[in-house]
């Protein structure tokens, strides 16, 4: 890079709020800088209008390049360094891998791999699902804090350091931005901006927001728009929470598992610190079994259920009456819609009875108010109005929207 741009290149770090000040910032500075004392005195001007002094280091040549090239040696061959880099730097780590009535070879595989790694124990159960998963290996949880892990997603090393910034902060539960790797390709979805705490008014609506999306906007001066994800993965929970508040997983609908034990936990933590960065990457194969629709037995029971208790967590917080309408009409609207995807995999006439049967047990008063797209729109207009089989055939042979 041509010296000459040294200092553009400073004042567009500023300008694009790469550095704000608030994180742990440095500009190393490799020689030449600049050609005389003149040229010295103007990049030295431009930089500490961005950098301060101490910030700001001048090199003869990049000293650590044989330390990086090396960087295996230089791991295991100076303690020093071995003892922050090394699990035993952590006081406890377990790893509970829970059996779910497993019928292949996943048990095997498991025990081999508690055999060579101590901090794994295997917890075997009757098949019960996701949610009964859970709350069966919350039961042997040990630790202060506790986050969960998908069998084929990835836990970064970064998620030691978060733990470190909910200690300095006093805060009792961390959501962090999400890393996405679909079919190979990685992508953060930059949810989350900026490194935030929230206070217990922040906590209230960040509640409301996580029930009710768009609908309930956040109210009090974050310094961000956060659109937070409604999955336990990317988030680090305080055990004591839990146990006090008789925490767990109930299997509403698929995310809606994930989604209860979050509300939940931000709702009775003291503070929560919102972290623009990711820990964890969130592995998504569209080829999967886990990605292959499949009919959902109950689904419209399930969403009753979620919807009731959605409401008494609004109404204890003291949520207007309007907005608990409004966020009910909004839940009634997808289960009609996520009702005749979840069935449309079956046959013509078993789409048509489950449907019908959720239109008669809905109230569908002011439904189009919150229709999201044209396509509500539309199969809310057609289902309501009794044209199923114009629906059906829009389906199949168009839209071909699914359940999952």
């Amino acid at each position: 890079m041509a010296p000459q741009f040294f200092g553009t290149i400073a004042k567009h770090l500023k300008s694009e709020n790469i550095v704000d000040g608030k994180g742990f910032e440095r500009l190393i500075v490799e020689k030449p800088f600049g050609t005389d004392y003149a040229t010295a005195s103007k990049l030295n001007d431009e930089l500490l209008a961005t950098f301060d002094e101490e910030q700001i280091f001048r090199i003869d040549h990049y000293l650590g390049k044989e330390m990086i090239q090396s960087i295996f040696a230089v791991r295991f061959a100076n303690l020093i360094f071995e003892n922050v880099w090394n699990k035993d730097f952590i006081d406890k780590i377990e790893i509970i891998l829970v059996n779910d009535g497993s019928t292949d070879d996943s048990l095997v595989y498991c025990k081999e791999l508690a055999e060579k790694i101590k901090q794994i124990r295997i917890v075997t159960k009757e098949n019960g699902g996701i949610a009964s998963a859970r709350n069966y290996g919350l039961k042997f949880a040990t630790g202060t804090f506790i986050t969960f892990c998908d069998q084929d997603d990835i836990v970064l090393r970064a998620y030691l350091p978060f733990i470190k910034l909910m200690q300095e902060n006093k805060c009792d539960t961390l959501i962090s931005d999400v890393t996405v790797c679909q079919d190979g390709q990685l992508k953060k979805q930059n949810r989350i901006v900026l490194d935030e705490v929230c206070d217990s008014n922040a906590i209230n609506s960040l509640v409301r927001f996580y029930i009710g999306g768009r609908k309930f906007p956040i109210k009090y001066p974050l310094q961000q728009e956060v659109n937070v994800p409604n999955s336990i993965w990317n988030c680090i929970f305080s055990s004591h929470i839990i146990e006090q508040n008789n925490i767990y997983f109930e299997a509403f609908v698929d995310y809606d598992d994930d989604w209860k034990f979050c509300v939940e936990n931000v709702l009775y933590s003291k503070r929560v610190y919102l972290a623009k960065d990711s820990f964890y990457i969130w592995i998504i194969n569209t080829a999967s079994e886990s990605h292959t629709p499949k009919y959902i037995p109950g689904l419209y029971e399930r969403r009753q259920r979620s919807i009731e208790w959605q409401t008494n967590i609004l109404k204890n917080l003291n949520v207007p009456e309007e907005e608990i309408k409004i966020n009910t009409i909004l839940q009634t609207k997808r289960s009609i819609i996520w009702g005749f995807y979840n069935s449309f995999i079956l046959s013509f006439l078993k789409c048509r009875k489950e449907t019908s049967e959720i239109i008669h047990r809905s109230n569908f008063d002011k439904i189009y108010s919150q229709c999201e797209s044209v396509v509500d729109v539309l199969y809310i207009f057609l289902l309501t109005n009794h044209l199923f089989p114009i629906a059906y055939f829009v389906n199949k042979y168009f839209l071909r929207r699914k359940y999952h």
